[in-house]
C-alpha cells in the first residue's frame, strides 16, 4: 500500500505501455485470470417525507487479496469479507458515526467480484459479477442531530495512483450543518476533512496489516488493470452528487405563461 504498482492484463499491453506513469512504478503484465478482486458497497438509508421515494446512498471500494509484490490478485472469500466488516466498524464507523446525520443509517453491505477475465459489455468494458453476499439489514444510525444538509452534498475522497488518468474517488454524504465552515464560504472545516481522511486511512491500514493483506485498489474495467493507491486526499470543497437528489418534490411551483 502507498506504492506505485500497476498490474494489467497482458492483452492490454499496447494501451498501458503508452501511458505516462510515475517513474518508480512497478509494472507487471499478467494473465487475465491473475487479476481478480471484490467490490465492497456500503449502503445508507435516509429519512424522507411521507409519499416520497429515496434510493440508497452508496459508496464502494475495490479490494483484492495479494500474494506479495508481483503476485496474483484474488477476490475476497467470506472470511475476508467478515474481516472487512469488522475493520470498517472498528475504524471507519467509530470515527464517523458521531458525525453522520441521525437521519442516515447503515442499511446493508453488498459484495460483487470483478476480474480481467470476466465477460465484456458491448463497449469492451469488463462487467462485474452479480452480488454474491449481502450483510444486513443493518440499523446503525448516525449520531449527529444537527440540521441535515441536502443529500447531494458530499465530501470527496480522492485516490491517486501511478497513472494520472486512473484515479479513484468516493463521495461521502450524510452531512449536517456541523460540516460547514460558514465563515469560509461554505467550505468544510479542516477538522471534518481530517476526520474523514483518518477514518479511511486507519481502515485501509488495518486491512493491509492483516496477514491476508486485503488491499484497497483502483480497477480499470475498460483497460483491465489494477493499481495500488499511493495517496489518499480529502479537501474542504463541498461536492455535489446529483444521483442523491430526492426522487420527488414535496412542493413545486410552475408557470406556463
Amino acid at each position: 500500500m502507498w506504492d506505485n504498482d500497476l498490474s494489467y492484463d497482458s492483452t492490454m499491453a499496447t494501451y498501458w505501455q503508452t501511458q505516462l506513469l510515475q517513474p518508480d512504478t512497478r509494472v507487471n503484465s499478467m494473465s487475465s485470470e491473475a487479476l481478480h478482486g471484490s467490490i465492497f458497497s456500503v449502503e445508507w438509508a435516509r429519512a424522507h417525507p411521507a409519499g416520497l421515494q429515496e434510493d440508497r446512498a452508496i459508496f464502494s471500494v475495490h479490494f483484492a487479496v495479494r500474494a506479495g509484490i508481483a503476485g496474483n490478485y484474488a477476490h475476497l472469500d467470506t472470511i475476508d469479507t467478515d474481516t472487512v466488516h469488522t475493520s470498517f466498524s472498528t475504524h471507519w464507523m467509530a470515527t464517523m458515526q458521531p458525525a453522520i446525520s441521525n437521519q442516515w443509517s447503515l442499511a446493508q453491505y453488498t459484495w460483487r467480484n470483478f476480474g480481467a477475465d470476466f465477460p465484456l459489455d458491448k463497449n469492451g468494458v469488463s462487467k462485474p459479477g452479480p452480488i454474491w453476499r449481502v450483510a444486513g439489514p443493518l440499523t446503525t444510525a448516525g449520531g449527529d442531530d444537527n440540521v441535515r444538509l441536502p443529500d447531494q452534498d458530499a465530501l470527496t475522497v480522492t485516490y491517486r495512483t501511478c497513472s494520472r488518468k486512473h484515479w479513484g474517488r468516493n463521495y461521502v454524504g450524510g452531512l449536517t450543518m456541523n460540516w460547514l465552515a460558514l465563515q469560509t464560504g461554505h467550505a468544510h472545516p479542516s477538522g471534518a476533512v481530517d476526520k474523514l481522511a483518518l477514518a479511511f486511512r486507519s481502515w485501509y491500514q488495518d486491512l493491509w496489516d492483516n496477514p491476508r493483506i486485503i488491499e484497497p485498489v483502483i480497477w480499470s474495467a475498460k483497460y483491465r488493470g489494477i493499481m495500488s493507491i499511493n495517496e489518499l486526499a480529502v479537501d474542504d470543497v463541498v461536492d455535489i452528487v446529483r444521483r442523491r437528489r430526492a426522487k420527488g418534490a414535496s412542493y413545486r411551483k410552475v408557470y406556463t405563461s
